[in-house]
C-alpha cells in the first residue's frame, strides 16, 4: 500500500469520531442538493407532457403580436388555404365573468375563488371538435344561440353540470342565458399562468395562446356579447401529417396588424421559465451553491484541525524523508475521502428518503421519482469541488512545516497580528466589491450580472472570512470579560479561547454564517422588498367603491354617517388611462412600475393637501407644495410618481398626454406640476378597485378633479377616501354604507380588500358618459358582473395581510440557510471536541491548582458562546450587506420587474431572533458533551497527555 494512504488511514483510526462526524455533515450536506435537485428534475420531467396537454387537438396556433389587436379575414384565410393545413378554426378569447344561473342554497361563498385571480375567459369558436378531451356530456353545436360548454375548472368553481345554466351580462346590461351541454378537461392552472409570464418576467400579462379556464359558446354568439364583429385574435392550426409550423412563416409575414405563430417550442419556453420552474431551477441553484461551500468550510474546518494538531507528527515524518508532495497528497487524500463518502452517502440517503416520502405522500410526486444525471453531477460538483477548494489552505499550511520545528517548542499562541491586519484590510476590500458592482458602476445588465454572480459573490463570502479573525479579537476583547463575569470564571481563562487557534475558530465561525447569515439575508431582503410594496402611512385608511355610482349631491349626506370622520373624508374620482407614446417604455421592457397606463385620480388640492394634517402628505422629489397647489388649483396640472422621472427623465414643467377611453382619438395633455414619493401606492391601486381597466398600471396621478370629470366623462360620484372614526372597522363601515338609502340599490355589497372573480377592472364602456367600447382581446375585460355592489377597502388591514401572507412566504424562505445552519452546526462539535483534545494537559493543570470540574465544564461552554457571537457578529454583517445588495440585484435576476420600486433597508429583528437562538442552541449543544467529558476526566488522566498535547 502506498505510503500516503498508509498515513492517511493511522490518522483515520486514531479520529474515528471527527471523521464519522465529518462525513455526516457532508452526508446531510449533499442530501440537501439530492432533494431540490431532484424536486426540479421532477417539474422538468412534465414541460413536454404539460406543453402537449395545453396544446391539445392542434399543431400551431396564430396570434396577434400585439394582444389588443384582431386578426385580419385575410390572415385568416391563408391559413386556412395553405397546402400544409389540415384545418384552421378563428377564435375570440376574452375576459367576461358569469354567473351560475340559479345559485345554490349551499354554495360556499370561496368556490368563485377557484374562477382563478383574473378570472375566466369567453371563448368564441366555430369548431366542430373540442380542443380539450370531453369529460361530461357533449361539445357544442357552433350554429347554436343557447349553448355552452365550460372547462372542468369552472364547473368545479360553480358546481356546474350538464343541463345547468349559466347568465352572461353583455355591454349593454343585457343578460344572456346559455346551456351547460358539456365539460371538457381543463389543463393544469399553473400552465395557463406561466402564459402569462411578461416581457419584465413576472405573471400579469396576457395568454395570447388558448384560455385553459374558460367558457366555450358560439362564435355566432361574441357579437352579442361584447358589441364587436370580426374580432378574431387567436387561429388554431392542425397541419398535415409531417409538416412544420415553420412553412406557413411565408403566409402571414405580410400581415397588418402583425400576427406572430405561437409553436408548441414556444409554449414549453413558457412553462419552462413560469414562476413554479424557474422557482425551483433557481433554487436548485442556490442549494448547490450554498452546499458547495458548506462542503468546503466542514472540510476545511476538519483539514485545519487535522494540520494544526499533527504539525510536530508532520515535522518527524519530514525529518525523516517524507517530501512535500507526499505531505500534500496526505492532506488531499483525507479531503477527497471525505468527498466520496459524502457524495455516495448523500446520494443513497437522499434518495432513499425521497422512495419513503413518494412512497407515502405520492401526491407529491405524481410522477414517480427518478435518480437523473443532473442530480448526480450536481451533488458531485459540490462533494468534489469543495474538498478541492477546502484543501488548498491545509495543503500549504501543511507543506510549510519545517523539519526542524519536531525539535522546537511549539507556541502555544503565535502572534500574527500584523497577519490579521492585513487580512482585514483585503477583506473589506473583497466586501466592497459586490456593492460596487450593484450601485456604483454603469455597466451592461449581463456583464454586471455575471461580474456580481461569479466574481462578487465569492468575493463576498471570502471577504467575511478573512475578517473573521478581527471579529475574533473584538469579541475575546469586549465580550469575554462579560461572559467570564456571568459564568464566574477569571477572564483571564476566557479570553484567549478563541484566538489560541484562531483559523480554526475563523473557519467554523465562517461555516455557521453560510446558514445563518444567508437566513439573515432572506429575511432583510424580504422584508425590505415587501416593505417596498406595502401601502403608505400617508393616505387616508379606507377607500370606497361605489361600482354603479351614485350622485356626486350625495357625497354630503355619506360623510355625514356615524362610522365616518366627516372632517377626513375626500371625494375622488378614477379613471385608468393610457399614457401618449408609452414615455416608460413598457413595449420595449415592463416592469412593476414600467407600464403604459396610469391611474388617474382626481381630487380637490385644498382639500386633500393643505393643513397641519393634510388627508394626503406627500414627500416632493422635484419642486414643493406650495408651488403646486397653486398650478393644480389652475386647471390641468397633475402630480406624477418619481419613478416618472427615473425612468421616463421628465421633470417639473414637462407634459403627459392621456387617452380618454370616450374620446380616444383626442388625447388630453396635463403639465406636471410635482413629482413626488408615493410608497406602496401599487398595492393601493390593486386592492381598491382603482385599477378599471388593466391588470397593472404604472401608478398613481393626482390632478384636479373638475379637469378629470370633464375629461373623462366622470359625472357620479364613484369613490370616496376617507378615515373611519376611531375603533370602526371595515366590516362595521360597509354595514354602515350599505344602509344608506343612495346606496341600498347597488347590490350585494362585496368584501373590502378580498379579491373574488367579480372584483376585476371593468372595462370602458358606453354605461357612463357616453363611453366608447374598448375593443377586446384575450387581456380585456368586456361587460360581465363585476359591476354591481359596494367595495370597502381599508389599507390597515391590506397592510396586515400583506404582512402576515408575505411574512409567512419570506420565512419560508430561510429554511434552507437554517438546515444549512443545523448541517454545519454538526462541524461545532468537531471543533469543540478538538479544542478540548488540544488542551487536556492545560486542563490538567487547571484542575491541579484547584479548579472544581463545574468550572471547567463553564470554561468549555465558554468558548461555545464566543463561537456563537463570532458567528451571530459575522452573519449579522454578512446578511444585512447581502440583503442590501440584493434589494439592487433584484432588478437584474428577475428581468427587471422590481426596476423602480422603491425599497427601503429594513432589518426585521422580530424575525431575525428565531435563526439567531437556533445558532446559541446549536453552539450549547456541540460544546455540552465535550464539556461534561472533560469535567468528569481526572486531572492526572488530564496530565497524562503532556505539553504534546498542545
Amino acid at each position: 500500500m502506498n505510503l500516503t494512504w498508509k498515513l492517511f488511514f493511522a490518522h483515520a483510526r486514531q479520529q474515528k469520531v471527527r471523521f464519522l462526524l465529518t462525513a455526516l455533515a457532508m452526508i446531510a450536506a449533499i442530501g440537501v442538493v439530492l432533494w431540490v435537485v431532484s424536486a426540479y428534475e421532477a417539474i422538468a420531467s412534465q414541460f413536454d407532457e404539460q406543453t402537449e396537454d395545453f396544446v391539445g387537438n392542434y399543431s400551431v396556433f396564430v396570434v396577434p403580436k400585439d394582444a389588443d389587436e384582431q386578426i385580419s379575414p385575410e390572415v385568416l384565410e391563408a391559413v386556412a388555404q395553405h397546402p400544409a393545413v389540415l384545418s384552421a378554426n378563428p377564435v375570440t378569447q376574452f375576459r367576461m365573468t358569469f354567473r351560475r344561473a340559479k345559485e345554490l342554497p349551499d354554495a360556499d361563498p370561496d368556490a368563485r375563488r377557484g374562477m382563478g385571480r383574473l378570472g375566466p375567459s369567453v371563448v368564441g369558436t366555430e369548431s366542430t371538435e373540442p380542443r380539450y378531451p370531453l369529460l361530461e356530456g357533449k361539445w357544442l353545436d357552433p350554429s347554436s344561440e343557447n349553448e355552452a360548454v365550460v372547462s372542468s375548472g369552472v364547473a368545479e368553481a360553480l358546481s356546474l353540470k350538464p343541463g345547468d345554466a349559466i347568465q352572461f351580462r353583455t355591454t349593454n346590461r343585457e343578460v344572456v342565458e346559455l346551456n351547460v351541454v358539456g365539460i371538457v378537461q381543463q389543463v393544469d392552472a399553473g400552465i395557463e399562468f406561466a402564459m402569462t409570464r411578461t416581457q419584465g418576467g413576472a405573471p400579469g400579462g396576457v395568454n395570447r395562446g388558448p384560455a385553459a379556464l374558460a367558457a366555450y359558446v358560439p362564435q355566432k354568439l361574441v357579437p352579442k356579447l361584447t358589441g364587436e364583429t370580426n374580432a378574431i385574435n387567436l387561429i388554431e392550426v392542425l397541419l398535415r401529417p409531417a409538416q412544420k409550423a415553420d412553412v406557413l412563416e411565408a403566409a402571414i409575414a405580410s400581415a397588418s396588424p402583425a400576427v406572430e405563430l405561437l409553436r408548441t417550442e414556444d409554449i414549453k419556453s413558457k412553462i419552462s421559465s413560469g414562476f413554479a420552474a424557474e422557482g425551483a431551477r433557481k433554487q436548485a441553484y442556490f442549494v448547490t451553491a450554498l452546499s458547495l461551500l458548506a462542503s468546503a468550510f466542514i472540510i476545511f474546518t476538519t483539514l485545519s484541525m487535522g494540520v494544526n494538531e499533527r504539525a510536530r507528527q508532520l515535522a518527524v515524518l519530514r525529518a525523516v524523508g517524507l517530501r512535500r508532495a507526499q505531505v500534500a497528497s496526505l492532506v488531499l487524500a483525507e479531503a477527497l475521502v471525505l468527498a466520496v463518502f459524502g457524495w455516495i452517502g448523500g446520494l443513497a440517503g437522499g434518495w432513499l428518503l425521497l422512495k419513503i416520502l413518494a412512497s407515502a405522500a405520492p401526491n407529491l410526486f405524481p410522477n414517480g421519482v427518478s435518480l437523473g444525471w443532473g442530480s448526480v453531477l450536481l451533488t458531485g460538483l459540490c462533494s468534489f469541488l469543495g474538498a478541492l477548494l477546502a484543501s488548498i489552505f491545509p495543503i500549504w499550511k501543511a507543506t510549510r512545516i519545517s523539519p526542524l520545528e519536531a525539535m522546537t517548542a511549539m507556541p502555544s499562541r503565535p502572534n500574527h497580528s500584523r497577519s490579521y491586519v492585513l487580512a482585514s484590510i483585503v477583506a473589506l476590500v473583497l466586501i466592497a466589491i459586490n456593492p460596487v458592482l450593484v450601485y456604483a458602476v454603469d455597466l451592461p445588465e449581463s456583464i454586471r450580472f455575471a461580474l456580481i454572480l461569479f466574481v462578487g459573490a465569492p468575493a463576498t463570502v471570502l471577504g467575511f472570512t478573512l475578517l473573521s479573525p478581527l471579529i475574533v479579537l473584538a469579541v475575546e476583547r469586549v465580550i469575554s470579560p462579560l461572559i467570564a463575569a456571568v459564568l464566574r470564571l477569571q477572564s483571564g481563562l476566557v479570553k484567549s479561547q478563541l484566538s489560541t487557534n484562531m483559523w480554526r475558530t475563523s473557519g467554523i465561525a465562517a461555516s455557521l454564517m453560510l446558514g445563518l447569515g444567508l437566513y439573515t439575508a432572506t429575511q432583510v431582503w424580504g422584508y425590505s422588498m415587501l416593505g417596498g410594496f406595502l401601502p403608505g402611512n400617508w393616505t387616508p385608511d379606507t377607500i370606497v367603491k361605489f361600482a354603479q355610482g351614485i350622485p356626486l349631491e350625495q357625497f354630503d349626506n355619506i360623510r355625514q354617517i356615524d362610522g365616518i370622520n366627516s372632517e377626513r373624508c375626500l371625494r375622488i374620482t378614477v379613471e385608468q388611462t393610457k399614457l401618449v407614446g408609452d414615455p416608460l417604455k413598457a413595449s420595449e421592457r415592463d416592469s412593476a412600475v414600467r407600464q403604459d397606463n396610469v391611474s388617474l385620480i382626481g381630487l380637490d388640492a385644498d382639500k386633500a393637501f393643505t393643513g397641519t394634517n393634510p388627508l394626503i402628505r406627500l414627500s416632493f422629489v422635484q419642486g414643493n407644495r406650495e408651488e403646486a397647489l397653486k398650478k393644480l388649483k389652475a386647471g390641468r396640472y397633475c402630480l406624477v410618481p418619481e419613478t416618472f422621472h427615473r425612468l421616463a427623465g421628465l421633470n417639473v414643467g414637462d407634459h403627459i398626454e392621456m387617452i380618454p377611453p370616450n374620446r380616444p382619438n383626442d388625447p388630453v395633455k396635463y403639465t406636471i406640476a410635482g413629482i413626488v414619493s408615493m410608497p406602496g401606492s401599487n398595492w393601493i391601486t390593486k386592492t381598491s378597485g382603482i385599477r378599471r381597466h388593466f391588470v397593472r398600471t404604472a401608478g398613481i396621478v393626482f390632478a384636479p378633479e373638475t379637469s378629470v370629470r370633464e375629461d373623462f366623462a366622470l359625472p357620479t360620484l364613484e369613490y370616496v377616501w376617507l378615515d373611519p372614526k376611531s375603533g370602526v372597522t371595515s366590516e362595521a363601515l360597509q354595514e354602515q354604507l350599505n344602509a344608506h338609502p343612495a346606496i341600498a340599490r347597488q347590490g350585494p355589497p362585496k368584501r373590502g380588500g378580498q379579491p373574488t372573480v367579480e372584483d376585476s377592472p371593468s372595462p370602458p364602456s358606453q354605461e357612463r358618459g357616453g363611453r366608447a367600447a374598448g375593443g377586446i382581446g384575450p387581456g380585456r375585460r368586456v361587460g360581465g358582473w363585476g359591476r354591481e355592489g359596494l367595495q370597502v377597502t381599508s389599507l390597515s388591514d391590506v397592510r396586515k395581510s400583506m404582512r402576515g401572507r408575505g411574512g409567512a412566504a419570506i420565512r419560508a424562505m430561510g429554511w434552507l440557510p437554517l438546515i444549512t445552519l443545523v448541517v454545519v452546526s454538526l462541524g461545532i462539535v468537531n471543533t469543540m471536541a478538538a479544542s478540548v483534545r488540544a488542551r487536556r494537559w492545560e486542563f490538567g493543570i487547571l484542575r491541579a491548582v484547584g479548579l472544581r470540574r463545574m468550572g471547567l465544564v463553564k470554561l468549555v461552554v465558554s468558548e461555545a458562546i464566543l463561537i456563537g457571537l463570532v458567528a451571530s457578529g459575522l452573519s449579522l454583517a454578512f446578511g444585512v450587506l447581502t440583503g442590501w445588495t440584493c434589494l439592487g440585484l433584484v432588478r437584474y435576476v428577475s428581468n427587471q420587474w422590481f426596476e423602480g420600486v422603491a425599497t427601503p433597508l429594513v432589518i426585521p429583528w422580530s424575525s431575525l431572533v428565531f435563526g439567531y437562538v437556533l445558532t446559541f442552541t446549536l453552539c450549547f449543544l456541540a460544546a455540552l458533551w465535550p464539556a461534561i467529558s472533560s469535567g468528569r476526566t481526572e486531572p492526572l488522566s488530564l496530565l497524562q497527555a503532556g505539553r504534546a498535547a498542545t
